[in-house]
C-alpha cells in the first residue's frame, strides 16, 4: 500500500470530524490510544496529517496497523502493554512514525522516507489501515492536537476522493441496490425538485406579485412524477417484487404497465387542460377538470393506500371554501407524501428491519415466485454458499434449480446414462434384435436369451479370443519369436463401435482415432505386449487411457446404475467437459478438445503434469492421435523410438495431404510443425475472451468482451492461498461470488453466454476445492444456455468424484 504521508506543522482546532477528515484533541492517561481508520486504495491512497503536542509529552509515535490477524486484530482489545503493541509492528516496513523534528529521528524516519520505502513493497489491494498514538516511555499519558485527512484518488473524483475504499459503489457492486429502492430514491428526488420549483415560484410571487408561472408548472409536473413513481413502487411491493420474486408474471406486468401509462397520460392531459381550457374568470384548482376526476378514478382502482388522495380532492372541490382551497390541498398533499416516504423508510431501514426487506439478499439471487414451488430459502449472510444434493444444481441463494425440467428439456436424467455394457453369451446363432446395442429391453433375461444384439463380444467371453493352436505356440517358443497373445477386446464394426462409444462417453470420436487404435493393436501383437494400451510405452512411457482402455477391455462389466464410470474414466481434475484425456506420459497428458460434444473435428491438446492449477492447454495436433508421437519427438527428443513408431503409425494424411505413403522423418516433422502452426492461428481467429488455459472461448452466440472480467485468476489464487478466514479473504470471495452472480444474471436474460462460460472455466481450471460449487453452478448454467446437455452430464458426473480423481491421478503423470 502506497501512503503519501506529509507532515505539516499547523495549528488545529479542537473539533472532531469523521472518516475522511478527522480533527480534534486527544487527552488520555494511557500510553496507547486508537485514533481512526480508513480503507485506502493501492497506489492512490493518501494520508495527510498535522500533529501538535507539548514537549513534555515527547516523543509520541504514530502507529500504522493493517487489517490482518497478526496486526490490528492481535492488538486491539487484547490485554497487551504498549511495548508489546509496538513490537508487533515491523520497523523495516515503516509502520511506526516518530513525531519529532529532531534530525536524529528525521534522517531515519521522516514521512517522505516512509513513502519512498513503501513504494517498492506496496500492497496490491485495497486495505484497511488503523491509526493509533503511543508513547511507551510516558508516565503522564498522551496529549495530541491532530488534523488528519484521508483520501483516495484525485480530488476531481468526487464519488471516490473522500470515501473509504470499502464504500465505493457498495450497493451496486454487491448487487444490494434493489430496484424498488431505486424507485424510492427517484421519487424523493422528483419531490425535492417539486418543492424547490414551488418554493422559488411562490417566493418570487411574494416579492413582486407576478411570480414565475413556468416554475410553478415545473413544480406541479415534478410532483406528478413523484406521485406516479411512488405509486408504482407501492404497487410493485404489493406484488412482492424484489422481496419474494425477481420478476412479475406477464399478466401482472401488463396490468401494471396499463395502469401507470393511464396515470401518465391523464396527468399530462390535466396540465394541458389547465393551460388551454381553464377559464381565468373562475376560481378553480388543478384537479377540477375531466383529467383530474379520471385520476381520482384511477386512484380508487389502485385501492386502499391511495384513498387519502381521492378523498382530499373531493373535500377540496366540494367542502372547502375557494379562498382556502389551494392552501389546504397543498398542505394535505405534502403531509400525505411525507408520511408515505417516512413510513417506507422506517419499514426498510436496514439496521432495524432487515426482516421486512431482504437487504442481505443480492438482486441476482431473487428468483421467480410465480410458482409456489419456488419458495425462497435465503442465506443468512451475503457470502454464504449453499450446497445441495446431487440431483440439484448448487446455487448461492439457496434457491435450488431442479435438474429435471417440466418443459421436456430433461438433462441429467437423460436415457443416455442408462446405456450399460452387456455380456452376451452366443453359443448358437440367434435372430438379431432390431434395436441392436440400443435395445431398451436388455434388462429382460428372456429377451436377451432369444435375440442377438449386433454380436457385441465383451472381455470375459472366452469365445471372443482367437485361440492359437498348441503346435503354433510351441513352434514360436522354440524359435524365440514373440507369439500373438490372447487379448480381451470389443469385437465390433467401426460404425457400431463409434455409436457405442458415443453413447457411453457422450462425445464423438473421429475416424482417425479408430484407425490409430488398429495400428496400435498391430504394434502390440508384433511386440507381444499383453496390454494394448501399453504398446507405445517406449516413447517416453506413453500409455493410452480413457476410451482406449474401454476398447482394450480393461474396464470390464459395468453394473446397472453405474454408467457414470464411462464419463469419469481417466478424467483428470482439470479436464473440462470439452476435454477427453486419451494418453498420459511422464511429462504430461494428451486430450481431445471439442467445443461441442458432436464435433469430430477435435483438436489434440497437451497439458504438463506440473500444472496442477490453471494448466495451460497447448494445441499439439489435429484429430489424429499419431501427432502425440510427433510432439514427443519434437519436444522431448524421442528420436529412435519415435521414428520407429511413426513409421508404423503414419498414413498419407497424418501430417498433410500427400501421395507419398513412405515415412520420411524430416519431411513428416516439417509438415507436422506447419499443420500445428496453422491450427493455432485458426484457433486464435475463432476464439474470444482470455481464459487462463489459452484456447479462448468459441461459441455460436455473440461474445461481448468486457475488460474488467480478465483478471479472475490472480484473485482466485490469493483466496486459495489464504486458508484461514479473514476480512480480506471474505471481501475477495465476495467479489468472486458477485461476478458469478452477475454472469448468471446475464444468462437468465440470454446475454453474455461467453462471459459466463469463461468465468465457469476459470473457476474450474483453478482446481481449488473451495471453488468447486461455484464452478459447477456456473458451467452448468452456461452449458444449459448453449444447449450442450452432454457436457452438463459429464460435468455433474465428474464433480461428484473430482477430488477423489485428484488423489488417484497424482502418480499417473
Amino acid at each position: 500500500m502506497k501512503l503519501l504521508l506529509i507532515a505539516l506543522v499547523l495549528c488545529t482546532s479542537s473539533k472532531r470530524g469523521d472518516c475522511k477528515k478527522n480533527y480534534g484533541l486527544l487527552i488520555s492517561d494511557q500510553n496507547w490510544e486508537y485514533i481512526d481508520r480508513f480503507c485506502f486504495v493501492s497506489e492512490i491512497g493518501n494520508l495527510h496529517y498535522d500533529f501538535t503536542y507539548p514537549v513534555a509529552y515527547q516523543v509520541e509515535s504514530l502507529y500504522l496497523y493493517y487489517d490482518t490477524e497478526s496486526q490490528w486484530n492481535a492488538v486491539y482489545g487484547k490485554n497487551l502493554t504498549c511495548q508489546e503493541k509496538e513490537d508487533i509492528l515491523d520497523p523495516s516496513n515503516n509502520q511506526q512514525i516518530r513525531l519529532t523534528s529532531y534530525e536524529s529521528f528525521t534522517d531515519r524516519l521522516t514521512a517522505c522516507r516512509i513513502f519512498k520505502r513503501n513504494e517498492e513493497d506496496c500492497s496490491q489491494r485495497s486495505r484497511w489501515w488503523f491509526l493509533a498514538l503511543g508513547n511507551c516511555n510516558s508516565t503522564i499519558g498522551l496529549y495530541l492536537e491532530y488534523d488528519i485527512t484521508m483520501t483516495n484518488g484525485d480530488p476531481s473524483e468526487i464519488w471516490f476522493y473522500q470515501l473509504s475504499a470499502d464504500e465505493f459503489c457498495v450497493l451496486r457492486s454487491r448487487h444490494l441496490f434493489h430496484q424498488t429502492f431505486k424507485l424510492y430514491l427517484q421519487s424523493i428526488v422528483f419531490e425535492c425538485f417539486s418543492l424547490f420549483f414551488m418554493c422559488a415560484a411562490y417566493g418570487r410571487y411574494a416579492q413582486d406579485g407576478i411570480g414565475m408561472p413556468f416554475l410553478k408548472l415545473l413544480g406541479q409536473i415534478f410532483r406528478a412524477a413523484s406521485t406516479i413513481s411512488f405509486l408504482f413502487l407501492l404497487l410493485l411491493l404489493a406484488k412482492g417484487y424484489t422481496i419474494t420474486r425477481g420478476r412479475l408474471s406477464n399478466a401482472g406486468a401488463w396490468k401494471m404497465a396499463i395502469l401507470i401509462s393511464l396515470f401518465i397520460v391523464t396527468y399530462l392531459a390535466m396540465f394541458i387542460w389547465q393551460i388551454r381550457v381553464f377559464d381565468p374568470a373562475r376560481i378553480t384548482y388543478l384537479s377540477e377538470s375531466v383529467p383530474g376526476y379520471i385520476i381520482v378514478g384511477l386512484r380508487v382502482i389502485a385501492w386502499i393506500w391511495f384513498w387519502m388522495g381521492p378523498i382530499s380532492v373531493m373535500i377540496a372541490n366540494f367542502l372547502l371554501d375557494n379562498w382556502v382551497r389551494e392552501e389546504v390541498v397543498n398542505l394535505v398533499d405534502c403531509l400525505v407524501v411525507s408520511y408515505g416516504y417516512i413510513v417506507f423508510m422506517v419499514l426498510t431501514w436496514p439496521s432495524s428491519a432487515n426482516a421486512n426487506f431482504p437487504y442481505h439478499v443480492r438482486t441476482a439471487q431473487i428468483g421467480d415466485a410465480s410458482s409456489p414451488a419456488n419458495d425462497a430459502n435465503y442465506p443468512q449472510n451475503a457470502y454464504e454458499v449453499r450446497y445441495t444434493p446431487n440431483h440439484e444444481t448448487p446455487t448461492r441463494a439457496g434457491i435450488t434449480e431442479e435438474t429435471i425440467c417440466s418443459n421436456g428439456n430433461e438433462r441429467r436424467s437423460s436415457s443416455v446414462v442408462r446405456r450399460f455394457a452387456l455380456r452376451l453369451q452366443m453359443a448358437t446363432p440367434l435372430p438379431k434384435c432390431k434395436f441392436g446395442a440400443r435395445c431398451y429391453r436388455r434388462k429382460y433375461k428372456k429377451h436377451m436369451e432369444e435375440y442377438s444384439h449386433d454380436g457385441i463380444v465383451f472381455p470375459n467371453d472366452s469365445n471372443s479370443v482367437d485361440n492359437t493352436s498348441d503346435q503354433t505356440k510351441r513352434g514360436a517358443a522354440e524359435n524365440n519369436e514373440p507369439q500373438p497373445l490372447k487379448r480381451p477386446k470389443i469385437d465390433i464394426s467401426e460404425g457400431k463401435l463409434k455409436e457405442d462409444i458415443e453413447a457411453k462417453f457422450l462425445v464423438a470420436f473421429p475416424s482417425e482415432f479408430f484407425r490409430f487404435w488398429k495400428d496400435v493393436q498391430a504394434i502390440a501383437n508384433d511386440n507381444a505386449v499383453s496390454d494394448t494400451c501399453k504398446a507405445l510405452i517406449s516413447a517416453n512411457n506413453l500409455r493410452l487411457v480413457g476410451v482406449f482402455d474401454y476398447m482394450a477391455g480393461n474396464i470390464g462389466e459395468v453394473a446397472d446404475g453405474e454408467a457414470n464410470v464411462y464419463l469419469t474414466k481417466d478424467r483428470f481434475p482439470t479436464d473440462l467437459p470439452q476435454m477427453q484425456t486419451i494418453a498420459i506420459y511422464d511429462g504430461g497428458r494428451f486430450a481431445y478438445w471439442r467445443d461441442r460434444p458432436s464435433e469430430e473435428e477435435a483438436l489434440l491438446v497437451h497439458m504438463k503434469s506440473t500444472d496442477e492449477h490453471f494448466p495451460k492447454v497447448e494445441i499439439v495436433g489435429s484429430r489424429d492421435p499419431t501427432h502425440m508421437i510427433a510432439f514427443l519427438k519434437v519436444c522431448h527428443a524421442e528420436q529412435s523410438s519415435a521414428d520407429e513408431l511413426l513409421a508404423k503409425l503414419t498414413h498419407p494424411e497424418s501430417a498433410n495431404e500427400t501421395n507419398d505413403t513412405r515415412y520420411d522423418p524430416e519431411g513428416f516433422i516439417e509438415k507436422y510443425n506447419a499443420k500445428v502452426k496453422g491450427l493455432k492461428e485458426k484457433r486464435h481467429e475463432l476464439a474470444n475472451g482470455n481464459p487462463s488455459h489459452g484456447l479462448g472461448i468459441v461459441i455460436s452466440d455473440t461474445y461481448i468482451y468486457r475488460p474488467g472480467y480478465d483478471e479472475l485468476k490472480p484473485m482466485l489464487e490469493e483466496i486459495a492461498m489464504e486458508k484461514e478466514p479473514t476480512l480480506e479473504r471474505d471481501l475477495k470471495m465476495g467479489f468472486v461470488v458477485d461476478a458469478v452472480d452477475c454472469a448468471k444474471e446475464g444468462l437468465a436474460h440470454k446475454m453474455n453466454i461467453g462471459i459466463a462460460l469463461e468465468y465457469g472455466q476459470e473457476l474450474f481450471m483453478s482446481n481449488y476445492a473451495e471453488f468447486d460449487a461455484l464452478a459447477r453452478s456456473m458451467l452448468d448454467a452456461a452449458y444449459g444456455a448453449l444447449k450442450l446437455d452432454n457436457f452438463q452430464q459429464i460435468l455433474n458426473a465428474h464433480m461428484e468424484v473430482r477430488r477423489e480423481a485428484q488423489h488417484s491421478h497424482r502418480g499417473d503423470n
